[in-house]
């Protein structure tokens, strides 16, 4: 729901996006999703727009791109991916912020949760559910709380279905607040390679990983305390993803290398 308008889509074999005015009681048909057919997608409605993105091809293959729908120019944008890649994802937006949950088997077994920033385009790893992973769960929010039920949960042997109800407080976990970063530095330079000055060492040992926009991993280091690291040679311009590790938790950012 954007506003007052519902929506439903993408039709799957189609890409069809329709629109519901209550106020009229009438459908009608919208730009048509741009990304590739899919299922198991998810999505949320923030700042007067709507992002949709993730889920699995019709015949196979998993997506993590996003897309975002303008009302006012019926038109579509595409924005950052989001890595790792999965299925069956949650969505809801708590305050005008877009959060998703369960992005992939790695890292954290699929129980991750990310936020994303209009502003940088990027998304951000805020917390972990202290659970098993859950799939296909429902994400609603109410106030400042973001809320994820049901779904399935990922056992040992199988599936099961979930009854549990978990709620997350934007803010208050893992790494949302910006301030725990002030101590580092990223940019790209013109020689195509991307620096990273840790100008604190009160943060301890970072795990750095530079990796394309697909997710694939170009380069990795290890510093422990403050310092200066280059990662990546002769990269082609464009943009990449840097993806920061410190005592569990996850941070990725958006760098732009130009030649």
């Amino acid at each position: 729901m954007i506003g007052d308008t519902y929506y439903i889509g993408p039709e799957n074999g189609t890409n069809n996006v329709y629109a519901f005015n209550g106020t009229t009681n009438t459908w009608s048909m919208v730009a048509p999703f741009p990304g590739e057919d899919r299922r198991a997608q998810c999505a949320f409605a923030a700042n007067g727009k709507g992002d949709i993105g993730m889920g699995a091809g019709v015949f196979g293959g998993v997506y993590g791109d996003w897309w975002e729908y303008d009302p006012t120019a019926d038109a579509w944008t595409a924005v950052a991916d989001i890595f790792p890649l999965a299925d069956q994802a949650s969505a809801t937006a708590v305050g005008n912020v877009g959060f998703v949950y369960n992005t992939g088997g790695s890292g954290g077994g699929g129980r991750q949760l990310f936020r994303y920033d209009a502003v940088a385009d990027t998304w951000i790893q805020d917390a972990q559910l202290p659970t098993d992973r859950i799939a296909n769960g429902s994400c609603f929010s109410i106030g400042d709380h973001g809320y994820l039920v049901f779904g399935q949960k990922t056992m040992s042997g199988g599936n099961i279905s979930s009854n549990e109800l978990w709620r997350f407080t934007p803010g208050t976990t893992g790494i949302a607040d910006e301030q725990a970063w002030q101590g580092v530095q990223v940019f790209g330079d013109n020689a195509g390679s991307v620096q990273v000055n840790i100008t604190d060492d009160q943060y301890g040992t970072f795990r750095l990983e530079l990796m394309d926009m697909h997710g694939r991993s170009i380069a990795s280091h290890s510093i422990n305390g403050a310092g200066r690291v280059v990662l990546g040679d002769a990269l082609a311009a464009g943009i990449y993803l840097l993806r920061l590790q410190q005592n569990g938790a996850v941070r990725t950012r958006k760098v732009i290398v130009g030649r």
